[in-house]
């Protein structure tokens, strides 16, 4: 069907790192559920790989030690691979000049 289709394209999307896809067929009951679920998936994974990249670019790049990863909602994990990103940021030392 369209709805097993286009759910199969945006997992396989995922795993393949690309988070530019979401389910858009339309839905209903249980399905309607799932596809809300795949597309809450894609934002968290968006907002996290975006933090993810902005903290290690302050960090490295800009020697701005103590940047931190925020990202609203999350938990178990997620939340402790925040914990560690943010440890390591901490401890940052700038390079010499």
């Amino acid at each position: 069907t369209n709805q097993v289709r286009n759910f199969a394209q945006v997992t396989i999307a995922i795993a393949n790192g690309d988070l530019s896809h979401k389910v858009t067929v339309g839905t209903d009951g249980e399905m309607q559920e799932w596809k809300e679920t795949v597309n809450v998936m894609v934002d968290q994974l968006n907002a996290f790989a975006g933090e993810l990249i902005r903290v290690s670019h302050e960090v490295v790049d800009d020697g701005r030690a103590g940047s931190w990863m925020q990202v609203p909602g999350t938990s178990g994990v997620w939340q402790k691979q925040i914990e560690s990103v943010n440890a390591l940021a901490a401890k940052a030392q700038p390079a010499a000049p």
